[in-house]
């Protein structure tokens, strides 16, 4: 076979495999753009897309209280930007996170094959593409799929520039990494791994002798890049928060994975070894990348957040690609061991992946859908539904209360007050503007107790209160009782959601008629 000929084979099967990542690619979109903006927006994505209102309406991501959401500001010029092309909707809002959930399949695929070969690829995407994880929160108008394409993309960029010091890989790097940042604090831990990885890699490449012979480069630059990230950024308050903060939910998300993805999760651990033997270079640097975020996230995060582990799962993926693809290859690298010649090796490895594979089928989404269920912690409910209803019926004078104001904020423009409650735990002064009694997301005055909502009440001839069953079982007894009234309160139900209505005129008129 002559060069020629040995190149064009080679172009043809790099043809065949960008084919094949691409056709996952689109079905991945496919899955993830389906009805996009039937479901109702929940409460994180309704804080997002009023920030993002707010900058198109304002040039700032202004609430009405005055408060200026900063958190994330990327992800919020990007749902504005949406907005300002497609119009303000749920669609528009969600459309941006669609777009890195797709991109972050071939991210997958590059990370699988420079860690082994084109199948572990080929697998990581497929896993990614169909993962039940991965398609609801590319559905979401939040930062967390754009953080997670960042990330893995810095990754990838980390390596390739550690390997190859050219100045578009570098220009890239800073990119990907300045985007990881401003999508989510979780990004600046993307600085102290590169300079761990950096010490590490030039050691290993000076194969710990020739301590004459290391390149520190890579480390001035990333030391300079810090510097100017101390004096441009708050980083050094990032810091101080993280470290004089002390939680322990090591357990608890050890738990949501186990129950959640628990297919990578016994997998992965097996892969990571294989990974670090294999291709030290990368190995080490992929539990880096997972590694020092969950730690971060365990023990010196305030809240239990599950989503907050989502943008290192790929990770997860991507090492148990490479497990299940060396125990179920037979000599030369395949995705599947061939049958002609049979291995019992080989085959028991299938036979036990397989099993695997069914069993953990529910981690895995083949058709589309117009609503996912977020894991545990999200208030999630028909709020679109019951707002549209309130919109459509509600006088110019009503009085507007809702357990979380920023969906009232989104789909009717206004809320007047909270019906206040702890909603992390950490009490409802963290929810208000300094020293006032007015919430941070609508300017709604704050409901702390019954005596506040018979005032309420009283003052306001007709109004609404929007309850779901977080906030139901949030607020006082004694509230709860009060809003159990008959006599005071019309109540419609959506799913897991009241509306509580009440008419003062109409009730002076039946009493004044008897």
């Amino acid at each position: 076979m002559t060069l020629k000929q040995k190149r064009s084979g080679v172009d043809r099967a790099e043809l065949k495999v960008a084919l094949l990542i691409g056709m996952i690619t689109v079905v991945g979109f496919l899955l993830r753009f389906y009805h996009l903006g039937d479901q109702s927006l929940w409460l994180d994505e309704a804080i997002s897309s009023n920030a993002a209102a707010a900058l198109l309406q304002y040039d700032s991501p202004v609430f009405p209280s005055g408060h200026i959401y900063g958190r994330a500001i990327l992800n919020t010029y990007l749902i504005a930007l949406s907005y300002n092309i497609f119009g303000v909707s749920e669609f528009a809002g969600r459309l941006p996170s669609v777009i890195f959930g797709t991109l972050t399949i071939p991210i997958v695929y590059f990370i699988g094959a420079k860690l082994e070969n084109r199948n572990v690829g080929i697998l990581a995407s497929i896993f990614i593409a169909f993962s039940v994880w991965e398609i609801m929160w590319s559905r979401q108008a939040r930062m967390y799929q754009q953080l997670q394409f960042f990330y893995l993309a810095s990754i990838l960029l980390i390596y390739e520039f550690n390997n190859n010091r050219t100045t578009k890989n570098f220009v890239l790097l800073v990119i990907c990494i300045l985007g990881a940042m401003s999508s989510h604090l979780f990004g600046y831990v993307l600085i102290p791994m590169a300079l761990i990885y950096f010490l590490i890699g030039n050691i290993d490449i000076a194969k710990r002798i020739q301590i004459e012979s290391i390149d520190i480069r890579p480390v001035v630059l990333s030391l300079a890049i810090l510097l100017v990230l101390i004096f441009a950024t708050d980083l050094t308050r990032v810091i101080s928060q993280v470290f004089n903060t002390r939680y322990d939910y090591f357990g608890s998300y050890i738990y949501f994975l186990e129950d959640w993805v628990p297919l990578f999760f016994y997998l992965a651990p097996l892969g990571a070894v294989m990974a670090f033997e294999k291709r030290p270079g990368l190995g080490t640097l992929l539990i880096l990348s997972y590694m020092i975020p969950f730690y971060f996230i365990s023990f010196h995060v305030k809240l239990l957040g599950f989503r907050y582990l989502y943008f290192i799962f790929p990770i997860l993926v991507v090492f148990s690609s490479l497990l299940i693809i060396k125990l179920t290859e037979h000599k030369k690298e395949q995705l599947l061991p061939k049958l002609r010649f049979p291995n019992t090796k080989v085959l028991i490895n299938s036979a036990i992946i397989i099993l695997l594979l069914l069993a953990s089928v529910a981690q895995f989404q083949l058709t589309p859908e117009d609503n996912y269920k977020l894991e545990p912690r999200t208030p999630q409910a028909e709020f679109k539904e019951a707002y549209n209803t309130i919109k459509t019926n509600m006088g110019p004078d009503d009085a507007i209360m809702a357990g979380w104001t920023p969906l009232a904020q989104y789909y009717i423009g206004k809320c007047d007050y909270w019906l206040a409650f702890p909603i992390t735990g950490t009490g409802i002064d963290d929810f208000l503007i300094n020293n006032t009694q007015y919430d941070v997301y609508a300017n709604a005055t704050a409901i702390r107790d019954v005596r506040a909502l018979e005032d309420v009440i009283n003052a306001h001839t007709q109004g609404w209160i929007v309850v779901d069953d977080m906030t139901q079982r949030g607020i006082r007894p004694e509230m709860r009782s009060y809003l159990s009234n008959d006599t005071i309160f019309k109540v419609e139900s959506y799913d897991s959601l009241k509306v509580y209505r009440w008419n003062l005129s109409l009730y002076d008129e039946i009493e004044n008629s008897n």
